[in-house]
Protein backbone atom coordinates (compact mmCIF):
# COMPACT_ATOMS: atom_id res chain seq x y z
CA UNK A 1 0.00 0.00 0.00
CA UNK A 2 2.82 2.38 1.03
CA UNK A 3 4.46 1.53 -2.57
CA UNK A 4 1.48 2.55 -4.60
CA UNK A 5 1.11 6.07 -2.72
CA UNK A 6 4.44 6.44 -3.07
CA UNK A 7 4.37 5.98 -6.32
CA UNK A 8 1.02 8.14 -6.70
CA UNK A 9 2.48 10.84 -5.38
CA UNK A 10 5.85 10.96 -7.49
CA UNK A 11 3.31 11.04 -10.55
CA UNK A 12 1.23 14.10 -9.21
CA UNK A 13 4.66 16.24 -8.98
CA UNK A 14 5.83 14.99 -12.31
CA UNK A 15 2.34 15.83 -13.53
CA UNK A 16 2.01 19.67 -12.22
CA UNK A 17 5.67 19.88 -13.21
CA UNK A 18 5.03 19.49 -17.04
CA UNK A 19 1.54 21.44 -16.60
CA UNK A 20 3.80 24.62 -15.37
CA UNK A 21 5.55 24.83 -18.59
CA UNK A 22 2.25 24.46 -20.68
CA UNK A 23 0.40 27.75 -22.20
CA UNK A 24 -2.49 27.95 -23.96
CA UNK A 25 -3.72 30.83 -26.18
CA UNK A 26 -6.82 32.02 -28.20
CA UNK A 27 -7.38 34.65 -30.75
CA UNK A 28 -4.39 35.22 -32.20
CA UNK A 29 -4.58 38.74 -33.31
CA UNK A 30 -1.14 39.58 -34.72
CA UNK A 31 2.56 37.72 -35.47
CA UNK A 32 5.45 40.10 -35.56
CA UNK A 33 9.08 39.78 -36.38
CA UNK A 34 11.16 41.62 -33.71
CA UNK A 35 12.95 44.69 -34.62
CA UNK A 36 15.60 44.56 -32.40
CA UNK A 37 18.79 43.39 -33.26
CA UNK A 38 19.37 41.10 -29.97
CA UNK A 39 15.80 39.50 -30.71
CA UNK A 40 16.52 38.72 -34.56
CA UNK A 41 15.94 35.08 -34.26
CA UNK A 42 12.48 35.49 -32.01
CA UNK A 43 8.63 36.69 -33.40
CA UNK A 44 5.83 38.45 -31.20
CA UNK A 45 2.23 37.55 -31.07
CA UNK A 46 -0.75 39.27 -29.77
CA UNK A 47 -2.93 36.91 -28.11
CA UNK A 48 -5.73 36.37 -25.61
CA UNK A 49 -4.33 33.97 -22.68
CA UNK A 50 -6.05 30.89 -21.96
CA UNK A 51 -3.62 29.47 -19.63
CA UNK A 52 -0.69 31.46 -18.46
CA UNK A 53 0.73 32.01 -15.24
CA UNK A 54 -0.29 35.18 -13.03
CA UNK A 55 -2.59 36.16 -16.24
CA UNK A 56 -6.65 35.90 -16.17
CA UNK A 57 -8.25 33.75 -18.86
CA UNK A 58 -9.19 35.69 -21.36
CA UNK A 59 -6.50 38.45 -20.99
CA UNK A 60 -4.57 39.54 -23.78
CA UNK A 61 -0.75 39.31 -24.29
CA UNK A 62 1.99 39.77 -26.19
CA UNK A 63 4.13 37.10 -26.26
CA UNK A 64 8.27 37.28 -27.53
CA UNK A 65 10.14 33.79 -27.90
CA UNK A 66 12.46 31.90 -30.70
CA UNK A 67 10.86 31.88 -33.86
CA UNK A 68 12.40 27.82 -33.72
CA UNK A 69 9.12 27.49 -30.91
CA UNK A 70 5.74 27.03 -32.46
CA UNK A 71 6.17 30.24 -35.59
CA UNK A 72 4.56 28.61 -38.35
CA UNK A 73 1.52 27.41 -35.78
CA UNK A 74 1.46 30.87 -35.08
CA UNK A 75 0.97 31.94 -38.37
CA UNK A 76 -1.88 29.06 -39.11
CA UNK A 77 -3.66 30.34 -36.19
CA UNK A 78 -3.72 34.27 -36.88
CA UNK A 79 -7.00 35.59 -37.39
CA UNK A 80 -8.22 32.53 -36.36
CA UNK A 81 -10.73 32.86 -33.47
CA UNK A 82 -11.66 29.61 -32.92
CA UNK A 83 -8.06 28.21 -32.90
CA UNK A 84 -6.39 27.07 -29.92
CA UNK A 85 -2.39 27.61 -30.05
CA UNK A 86 -0.81 24.91 -27.11
CA UNK A 87 2.88 25.53 -26.65
CA UNK A 88 4.49 23.37 -24.11
CA UNK A 89 8.17 22.74 -22.92
CA UNK A 90 8.87 26.64 -22.15
CA UNK A 91 9.60 28.70 -19.08
CA UNK A 92 8.66 32.26 -18.67
CA UNK A 93 11.84 34.21 -18.44
CA UNK A 94 9.98 38.08 -18.08
CA UNK A 95 6.52 38.35 -17.25
CA UNK A 96 4.86 42.42 -16.42
CA UNK A 97 2.10 44.00 -16.88
CA UNK A 98 1.75 46.70 -19.63
CA UNK A 99 -1.28 49.17 -18.37
CA UNK A 100 0.49 51.67 -20.64
CA UNK A 101 -0.85 49.52 -23.95
CA UNK A 102 -4.14 49.98 -25.88
CA UNK A 103 -3.04 46.21 -27.50
CA UNK A 104 -2.82 44.21 -24.78
CA UNK A 105 -2.37 43.84 -21.04
CA UNK A 106 0.53 42.09 -19.98
CA UNK A 107 3.70 41.38 -21.58
CA UNK A 108 6.03 37.45 -21.42
CA UNK A 109 9.18 36.46 -22.86
CA UNK A 110 9.11 32.70 -23.14
CA UNK A 111 12.45 30.77 -23.42
CA UNK A 112 13.28 27.04 -24.07
CA UNK A 113 13.22 24.49 -21.47
CA UNK A 114 16.55 23.35 -20.79
CA UNK A 115 15.85 21.32 -18.04
CA UNK A 116 15.19 17.52 -18.35
CA UNK A 117 15.68 15.32 -21.93
CA UNK A 118 13.67 17.46 -24.27
CA UNK A 119 14.76 20.71 -25.00
CA UNK A 120 12.60 21.53 -28.14
CA UNK A 121 9.05 23.03 -27.36
CA UNK A 122 5.89 21.05 -27.89
CA UNK A 123 3.43 22.81 -29.97
CA UNK A 124 0.03 22.03 -31.09
CA UNK A 125 -3.69 23.52 -32.66
CA UNK A 126 -6.82 22.47 -31.86
CA UNK A 127 -10.26 24.04 -32.08
CA UNK A 128 -11.55 26.13 -29.54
Amino acid sequence: MKLITLFLFFFCLTTHAKDENTFKFSDIKAVIKSSKTKYEDSYLFIANAKIFPKVKSGTSIEVLLPKSACYEEALRALGESKMLLTISNMNVKIQKPRPDSKDYEHFAILETNKKGERSLPGCKLSIN
